[in-house]
């Protein structure tokens, strides 16, 4: 048998039936070792909105709720009493917090994005009280994300109920959370994210990847802030000169 790779531990193959039969003269005496990678299927980003940027979405979100102009909840796909369009309210310094996380992850991801090239497009609130929900379903443009502002739920509360008591695994309980899916069901082949919302958590992701927020059955209000970001358009980028 003759050498086909000069590694630490040389990889000896059986010529005549072709395979390989071992790593080096010791090879069973070394622990076996290698690297988990994930090359395929989109990635989720998962980061903290600094508490001066929840105080002013929630100062935003009381001052509105009751302005029925500004409701959008025909517009949506949530099964939500209350969902109320905010974008023409906040801050310049919130918006670049948010797109500040949108650009770390495109760079962790090697796919650089400049905060010039992407635009907010739309920017809304979901006021969730028992039993509102949000199906399955995906956003427009190429970012989308969601803000956790304010949670008046015990998380213990929501997990506690007579659905979820059911199951024996505790990785089956789901009430109240955000599930992200992507892919079939296969052998070795993950389909799917589930997030306890936590006040001050903003997760991003692409916008076309489809979501869904489960009901939660008990006393208690929750307000997450959800929105798009679109490629910057040339006109945008070109405004033209007076």
């Amino acid at each position: 048998m003759k050498p086909i790779s000069s590694n630490k531990y040389s990889i000896k193959s059986d010529r005549k039936q072709n395979k390989i039969v071992g790593i080096g003269d010791d090879w069973t005496k070394e622990p076996a070792q290698g690297q988990m990678f994930a090359p395929f299927g989109p990635t989720i980003y998962t980061g903290i909105i600094h508490p001066n940027h929840i105080d002013e979405l929630n100062d935003i979100i009381a001052n509105n709720i009751e302005d029925t102009s500004l409701d959008v909840g025909g517009k949506l796909a949530g099964r939500v009493e209350k969902q109320i369009t905010i974008q023409d309210f906040i801050s310049e310094d919130l918006s670049n917090h948010i797109k500040q996380h949108i650009t770390n992850y495109t760079s962790q991801q090697d796919m650089p994005v400049e905060d010039f090239h992407i635009t907010m497009d739309g920017l809304w609130v979901n006021l969730a009280q028992a039993r509102d929900f949000n199906p399955r379903h995906q956003h427009n443009g190429e970012f989308s994300f969601v803000i956790y502002t304010k949670n008046t739920v015990d998380p213990n509360d929501v997990l506690n109920n007579k659905w979820d008591n059911d199951h024996d695994d505790g990785h089956n309980k789901i009430a109240g959370n955000i599930e992200l899916h992507y892919g079939e069901a296969q052998f070795m082949n993950s389909t799917r994210f589930m997030h306890q919302p936590t006040v001050g958590d903003i997760l991003v992701f692409p916008a076309w990847l489809q979501h869904s927020v489960y009901p939660f059955y008990c006393d208690g209000e929750r307000w997450s802030v959800a929105g798009n970001y679109r490629w910057t358009t040339w006109d945008e980028l070109n405004p033209p000169q007076e």
